[in-house]
């Protein structure tokens, strides 16, 4: 019980120190089959997968309390990432967990990090291909399954700014630069990033109590020798 305890008070800590420098959102997700559709407008997005795990993006964040919809953008299947007349203020992205790489897993994690200087709320929605073809209007419905999904990503900016008379360095100041990282979970909760820190963890925390151990046995019978030579002074 104590070596859990003391595992779980330094992922604590490292999580403490990593958002001293930057925000974090994730979103856990199950990779399940659901229908296929064909969806051409979605070759132009960005995908992540095993063999591209990360994407940094630069996305416009919608004004202070603004207050974005759910529902899919109705011009979802015109967005592409350099447009910013379709869909503003969100970012959509191809998540290939159908890959035969990620076949063994069936939870994913979809985590984005951007700097703390950049105060922004970021809101991680995950689609199904049949929900995509719903909203676009299009029957693009196949007889087979996949485990494919569609991550939609929202900003809406947090902080106050103070006011510019350069439009251009106002519109700056709502710009976010984001990465974005798709990673199987193992165990169903541990992301494949944390596994070395993990491991590095565990092997400082047997060091330690092999190095305890072996010090502890050195320390004994010179505290029995004190304790029985205490013993005889008592009975002098």
């Amino acid at each position: 019980m104590m070596f859990f305890h003391h595992l779980s008070a330094v992922f604590l800590l490292l999580c403490l120190v990593r958002n001293v420098v930057c925000n974090t959102e994730i979103r856990n997700f199950l990779a399940e089959q659901k229908e296929n559709a064909e969806l051409p407008f979605t070759q132009s997005w960005p995908t992540l997968g095993p063999h591209k795990r990360s994407a940094k993006l630069n996305a416009t964040s919608a004004p202070l309390d603004s207050v974005l919809p759910q529902s899919i953008c109705h011009s979802v299947a015109r967005w592409t990432p350099s447009g910013r007349g379709h869909c503003p203020f969100e970012y959509w992205i191809v998540l290939n967990v159908d890959h035969t790489a990620w076949s063994g897993f069936d939870k994913f994690t979809l985590r984005a990090s951007w700097p703390a200087s950049n105060p922004s709320n970021i809101i991680i929605t995950i689609f199904n291909p049949s929900e995509l073809a719903s909203a676009t209007h299009r029957p693009s419905l196949v007889e087979t399954t996949t485990r494919r999904k569609y991550a939609r990503v929202q900003f809406v900016h947090s902080g106050v700014l103070t006011p510019s008379s350069n439009p251009m360095d106002s519109a700056l100041r709502y710009t976010v630069p984001v990465i974005v990282t798709l990673e199987p979970l193992h165990l169903g909760f541990v992301p494949a990033s944390v596994i070395p820190v993990v491991v590095a963890i565990l092997a400082a925390i047997g060091a330690g109590y092999v190095l305890a151990s072996r010090f502890n046995a050195f320390l004994r019978p010179i505290a029995q020798s004190i304790r029985e030579e205490r013993i005889m002074q008592k009975q002098d």
